[in-house]
């Protein structure tokens, strides 16, 4: 990797004393912000060899303090070498809580928050959750949750539910894979509706890199998809739907990018599309394009044509009222 600089973890050596206004506080963030549908997700444990999160994470709830921190420190290096493998990914604080539910059984909360100043703060640990979860100029990113629900000798993804919180998606961006992946060891498959958003998530933005500069293809691919979307087909078959939609000498390309992301066939949940799903959007040059109601363009209220005496340039007709066919 050359000389690129590195993600390095800058750790503290004793345990979080909070007291009960701040664990109330921290409460309702957390309640809060997992709460809003469709930015937290129950996922499937899929990394459990040594040394990933889930072989970190399984067993803090037997460990005296010492270890505890000695295995946190071992956790946040599994998140820094993650982010060590993509550019561009923020710095900012990294907390592991150790709950407990009203049975008894331990609930591991590993937070990842961007800092907004410069300052180190490892020295103050206090101060830095205050940050976190007390100021209203500070948001919460991204949270994985490891809640045991069964007891065992030896514990396995059995015993666990897994969820995901990132307060950045469905604003148009991506599940982080660093975090949700390469991380926690996470998987979406078997999440109907989170599977369905990202493949159409993925497909759209490959259409609109492959297709940049071919307007017509373009609008031609995303009214394909839209209507794929939208059929009563109760599986996607994310294979067959690129040939379906693309253009023979793109699909290899349509494969690699969106096809080898989603392997398999899975149920078709458009409900993390509903809003999408209503608008469409025309793209009249690269970079200009009109977006509205679905509807609009369906019943003729949006109608664009070419001009007669020059090809290149289009007439967008919009009717601003509508038409009474009644007679009289």
């Amino acid at each position: 990797m050359g000389v690129d600089e590195h993600v390095e973890i800058e750790a503290t050596d004793h345990l979080v004393e909070l007291d009960n206004n701040i664990k109330d506080i921290i409460k309702k963030r957390l309640i809060d912000s997992c709460g809003r549908q469709g930015k937290s997700f129950l996922l499937g444990i899929n990394n459990v060899e040594e040394g990933s999160c889930f072989s970190l994470v399984k067993n803090l709830g037997n460990m005296p303090d010492a270890d505890f921190l000695r295995q946190s420190v071992a956790i946040a290096e599994v998140l820094a070498s993650a982010q060590d493998k993509r550019n561009s990914i923020p710095g900012g604080y990294f907390i592991l809580v150790d709950a407990r539910k009203p049975d008894g059984l331990p609930v591991y909360i590993i937070l990842k928050a961007e800092k907004q100043d410069a300052l180190s703060e490892a020295e103050n640990s206090v101060r830095a959750v205050q940050n976190i979860f007390l100021s209203p100029a500070q948001k919460m990113y991204k949270a994985g949750i490891f809640e045991q629900t069964g007891v065992a000798d030896e514990l396995t993804q059995a015993h666990f539910k897994a969820y995901l919180f990132d307060s950045q998606f469905n604003n148009g961006t991506r599940l982080a894979e660093y975090f949700y992946k390469e991380f926690l060891g996470l998987t979406i498959e078997g999440n109907c509706e989170l599977e369905t958003k990202m493949f159409y998530d993925t497909f759209s933005s490959t259409i609109a890199t492959v297709y940049k500069n071919d307007v017509e293809t373009r609008n031609e691919c995303f009214n394909l998809l839209q209507a794929e979307m939208n059929n009563q087909e109760r599986s996607i078959d994310p294979s067959e739907v690129i040939r379906r939609i693309v253009p023979e000498g793109q699909r290899d390309e349509f494969i690699s990018k969106v096809g080898n992301r989603f392997p398999n066939p899975f149920l078709k949940d458009r409900q993390l599309l509903q809003r999408k799903l209503s608008n469409k959007s025309m793209y009249l040059t690269s970079s200009i394009r009109i977006l509205a109601p679905a509807i609009s363009f369906d019943n003729d209220i949006i109608t664009i044509s070419d001009d007669e005496n020059d090809p290149t340039i289009k007439i967008v007709r919009i009717r601003t009222q509508a038409v009474n066919n009644e007679e009289h």
